[in-house]
């Protein structure tokens, strides 16, 4: 061939997409795989009750659980029911902290999690 020939691309490496690195544009089954191959987080097992925050309330408790994964803290649904309650304004931070030291002692204390569970449901 010569240097004049000029190269017709083929339908395996025509570009088909305005990405700037000419990378093809992805699959609706590859974006499936990627939902079903995503690495649980440390949040997921609160997600219901997580889901009556907004985006940044949401972050905050997800933040106080990563950082008390590193120091030990496995915290009951109702921990996060409580924490999800004091950033609804139903608690104040003084009653959350309180409600905490009660259930250290082993008090039984008044769960919110059905409170926040159906706050949830609540248009």
């Amino acid at each position: 061939m010569s240097a004049a020939a000029t190269h017709t691309e083929t339908p395996e490496n025509a570009v088909t997409n305005s990405d700037p690195l000419g990378c093809p544009a992805a699959e609706s089954s590859d974006l499936k795989r990627y939902d079903r191959q995503r690495t649980p987080t440390i949040a997921d097992r609160y997600a219901d009750l997580l889901s009556t925050l907004s985006e940044r309330q949401r972050r905050s408790i997800v933040l106080r659980l990563t950082v008390g994964f590193y120091e030990g803290w496995n915290p009951s649904r109702a921990e996060i029911a409580d924490l999800v309650a004091e950033q609804l304004g139903w608690l104040a931070p003084e009653e959350a902290l309180q409600r905490q030291r009660q259930r250290k002692a082993g008090e039984r204390i008044p769960d919110f999690t059905p409170r926040v569970l159906a706050a949830r449901r609540q248009p």
